[in-house]
């Protein structure tokens, strides 16, 4: 994989990402893991699973969650604000057990000085290319922000947008599926 060089005038701060700070109760599966030769879902919340204007976590949307990953075998990493909290962090993971489904692996780090777009492709790279990440088989993000907009060429292959007021759908699910059935090219 190589290594993504990311140049604004604004400077990047870092902040401790989820494996370095106090793990909330229940937490990710494990940081010290590695998703090496798996499939990985970076997913978002709002408009994926909770709608805009729908109830958290809406039953249609978690069922097609269900099966994209038992279809994948892929492994969760939240990419969402959902992460930033212990309080949210617990009630995705716990949404994730009421459907049989394993907690979340891993959370994307996160990073600031950037537009909310730029910002969330840069924290999937940069968790791309830490140790969890290396070696990944394939991977997707399933977001309602419009990820590719500055990023089509790194997001190409990479990315399945839902709608805000329509979370995800049988179509997303169906387009996941067949971006991380593609192997061709791992990252």
């Amino acid at each position: 994989m190589s290594a993504v060089v990311v140049m604004s005038a604004a400077p990047i701060a870092l902040t401790p990402s989820a494996s370095t700070l106090p793990s909330p109760s229940p937490s990710c599966a494990s940081t010290a893991l590695s998703a090496r030769g798996r499939n990985v879902l970076f997913l978002d919340v709002d408009g994926v699973l909770s709608p805009f204007g729908d109830r958290a976590f809406a039953p249609r949307c978690m069922a097609e969650l269900v099966r994209v990953v038992r279809a994948s075998e892929a492994l969760i990493v939240l990419s969402s604000t959902w992460r930033t909290s212990s309080y949210t962090l617990r009630a995705v993971n716990e949404r994730l057990a009421a459907v049989d489904l394993a907690h979340c692996f891993d959370v994307t780090p996160q990073l600031a000085g950037l537009g909310a777009g730029d910002t969330r492709v840069m924290e999937i790279l940069q968790w791309l290319g830490s140790a969890a990440g290396q070696g990944v088989r394939q991977w997707v993000a399933v977001d309602d922000m419009n990820l590719a907009w500055k990023h089509e060429q790194t997001m190409r292959g990479h990315f399945v947008r839902t709608l805000s007021h329509e979370g995800l759908t049988a179509a997303n699910a169906d387009e996941a599926m067949a971006l991380l059935a593609f192997t061709a090219s791992p990252q």
